[in-house]
């Protein structure tokens, strides 16, 4: 957004609803989007809106239970201070009823507690889909509902009554939401272009291998279920899909991860916001990293189409059909001339020599 401030003239950051028809996130890309998305919260705010969170993991409970390291009961304390200072009211739905309410979509991404079966994600939405629209929630029961990895937190509940469903998290198959938001897209905008999209990583994984068993290993976790979990953080797989599906049109899809320093990071290891901004400004001040950074920013202002979104999805095209063309004869002319030797033949042959 840095770039993209400068190449407009803007005295400060711009804001991303301004910019893109579409955000979405998982885990803590839920409250991020949420922020800069449906909020519609400047750049800087939705920072220290975001440092918040650090509160939420200062205090972490003994290892053993289904509870998860931290309370989520604290973490759903905070988004919703957070909505209230936004809004003024903590249980503003997710469902945004504003009159320009389509002026940027917002998605956030959770997995079902009692269905995981293809990584098929649950879709809180900021506006009316097509497709499977749940019932609206409050946002902070989206973000909760998305928040809530095992590893970190219990398992949240949205709804009511016999219907209540429980949420274990976006980021357990579906750290990398790209293919689903491509898919709601195309639904979305059947008839339109794509521009440009910005994804925004996490960082790399430790390389996923399991270890030899240890005793600590058990105590905490199988070390079976510590690899099943490193394999859902790391969403380069589903990058690289994208890549592979844009090559041909370069300059459309961008990806940005740090690449070193975060191999060996925990998901509960929010005391070292300091060192995540120090690895990611090494990231950032790479020269190819700059060079990408400012194409994207270039691509985001000038908002031209390159992409039919009837294809974004990776969904195989069917061959156009062909409709058969009637060929009409001319219409008859008063100045028709030549071909009098034939005509003679055919009138012959008609009434058989009678003129």
């Amino acid at each position: 957004m840095t770039r993209l401030q400068h190449k407009l003239g803007l005295e400060g950051y711009p804001n991303v609803f301004d910019h893109f028809d579409i955000v979405a996130g998982a885990g803590t890309g839920a409250i991020i989007v949420c922020l800069v998305g449906r909020l519609r919260v400047p750049v800087r705010q939705a920072i220290e809106y975001y440092q918040r969170l650090t509160d939420v993991f200062s205090k972490k409970r003994p290892i053993g239970g289904d509870e998860g390291a931290f309370k989520i009961n604290k973490l759903a304390t905070v988004v919703k201070a957070i909505v209230r200072d936004a809004t003024g009211d903590e249980n503003t739905g997710m469902l945004d009823t504003r009159l320009n309410a389509d002026r940027c979509k917002t998605m956030v991404f959770a997995m079902s507690k009692h269905n995981m079966n293809a990584a098929i994600p649950a879709i809180f939405r900021s506006y009316r889909g097509a497709n499977n629209q749940l019932d609206d929630c409050a946002i902070w029961e989206a973000v909760c509902a998305s928040m809530a990895h095992p590893e970190l937190f219990r398992s949240f509940d949205v709804g009511q009554g016999p219907l209540r469903q429980s949420y274990v998290g976006g980021t357990l198959g579906c750290g990398n939401p790209i293919e689903h938001v491509l898919v709601e897209a195309k639904a979305l905008f059947p008839d339109r272009y794509l521009s440009s999209i910005v994804s925004i990583g996490a960082g790399h994984t430790r390389t996923i291998q399991i270890n030899q068993p240890r005793l600590l290993n058990i105590v905490i976790s199988t070390n079976a279920e510590i690899a099943m979990k490193d394999i859902a953080k790391d969403c380069e797989a589903a990058a690289q899909r994208m890549i592979t599906r844009f090559q041909q049109v370069p300059n459309v899809y961008f990806r940005f991860s740090v690449e070193q320093g975060f191999q060996d990071a925990r998901l509960c290891d929010w005391e070292k916001l300091s060192e995540v901004q120090a690895h990611t400004n090494a990231y950032m001040g790479r020269a190819d990293i700059k060079s990408r950074l400012g194409l994207a920013a270039d691509v985001v202002r000038g908002r031209t189409g390159s992409v039919y979104m009837s294809t974004i999805d990776g969904q195989v095209q069917a061959p156009p059909v062909q409709s058969a063309v009637a060929m009409l004869c001319p219409a008859p002319t008063p100045v028709f001339t030549g071909r009098e030797e034939m005509i003679e033949q055919v009138v012959e042959c008609l009434s058989g020599g009678d003129k």
